[in-house]
């Protein structure tokens, strides 16, 4: 039988993001929290926000050390893995969560 229609949706209603930004990708951690990847179009810069599990503000990541230049964000294993151009290096480079995403 086909349940496609039993599912229920109801939007987030998040706080703490840009005005005007494109949402690029979102991913869970094993704690239920999500990071969401977005295009900020005022500052132009390629951001992520963590929101943490049963809240609904987002907040900014500032330790990543890539610049604006994020490509991918990946969940594996309850670790979260982002894709992006490290500036003092000068190449791209994948940062992951060293803490198991706990903070």
């Amino acid at each position: 039988s086909n349940n496609a229609n039993a599912v229920t949706w109801s939007a987030l209603a998040l706080t703490g993001l840009p005005a005007s930004y494109k949402m690029n990708g979102i991913v869970a951690d094993a704690s239920n929290n999500l990071y969401i990847y977005l295009n900020d179009f005022f500052s132009g810069t390629t951001d992520v926000y963590k929101v943490n599990s049963g809240a609904t503000t987002a907040n900014k990541i500032t330790n990543l050390q890539f610049g604006n230049d994020i490509r991918q964000i990946r969940e594996y294993g309850g670790e979260i893995y982002v894709l992006g151009y490290n500036i003092s290096d000068n190449k791209y480079q994948i940062a992951k969560t060293s803490n198991g995403a706990s903070s």
